[in-house]
């Protein structure tokens, strides 16, 4: 087998700092008296992790596509479930350093888990058959209170795992900042412009409209409803958004509203 250079796919650099964020996290218990710091060890782990996973690109993708990539999630939560246990029934007191070393690992879990549901989006993208593709908005009513949502669980999960390292005040300015730190980006920024796919599988959201975006099964779509040339799709919950396109904006025009109508159920 000849190695292959590493190419930038964000899905498999994510998975290498995966790995190497969990072995830096993970140093001190395994390797008390390793020659360098957790940081140096963690770096070079990552690399390896990079360069390992670019040898198997066609079997990530299928993992991919069989939804293994959330089980990055899972391993990310896990550690954090567990010192939150032994907190509450046991005299254990998790220190500073602790905190802060999961807290990075669950990050970088998550993220590797959504650069992974990207992938996902960008393989159905590819290999299905796309039934009409518009480019649509984000509905601003809709999107400042998810951001705020977002941030308050964000927010609350610290609470509960933290408590006596984050204070009332912190949290509080944390929230406020959050909020007006949102309202002036979407002001500036103007709607945000997302790709709207109609496969088979569900309505893809592509927000850069050239690569990952996420894939919502057509169960979760609430209505579809065409009003002169606008297109506006409902989203359901637990994300709830309103999408706006305008239909000339379509490859075929004619054809697309259906596309959308005749994949969302009757209520």
């Amino acid at each position: 087998m000849q190695l292959r250079p590493p190419r930038f796919r964000p899905f498999s650099v994510a998975l290498g700092l995966f790995v190497g964020t969990a072995v830096a996290a993970a140093l001190p218990w395994l390797w008390p008296d390793a020659p360098a710091n957790e940081i140096e060890i963690g770096l070079l782990v990552t690399l390896l992790g990079w360069t390992a996973a670019e040898q198997f690109r066609d079997e990530l993708d299928r993992a991919v596509c069989s939804r293994l990539h959330r089980s990055l999630a899972v391993a990310g939560v896990l550690p954090f479930a567990g010192v939150f246990l032994a907190e509450v029934f046991t005299d254990y007191d998790p220190t500073a350093g602790i905190i802060l070393r999961l807290s990075v690992f669950t990050v970088v879990a998550l993220v590797a888990t959504s650069l992974g549901s990207g992938r996902h989006a960008e393989i159905l993208y590819q290999t299905r058959s796309v039934r009409a593709n518009v480019i649509g908005t984000k509905s601003r009513r809709y999107e400042l209170p998810l951001t705020l949502v977002s941030s308050a669980i964000g927010i609350a999960v610290v609470k509960l795992i933290l408590g006596e390292f984050v204070t009332v005040q912190f949290l509080s300015t944390t929230l406020i900042g959050t909020l007006i730190g949102t309202t002036i980006g979407t002001l500036l920024t103007g709607k945000q412009e997302v790709g709207l796919v109609a496969l088979d599988d569900g309505l893809l959201v592509r927000p850069n409209k050239e690569s990952g975006g996420s894939l919502v099964p057509w169960r979760r779509i609430r209505d579809v409803r065409i009003d002169g040339d606008t297109l506006r799709v409902t989203r359901g919950f637990p994300w709830p958004m309103v999408y706006e396109a305008d239909l000339s904006s379509a490859i075929h025009p004619e054809a697309a509203p259906e596309a959308f109508r005749s994949k969302v159920r009757s209520p």
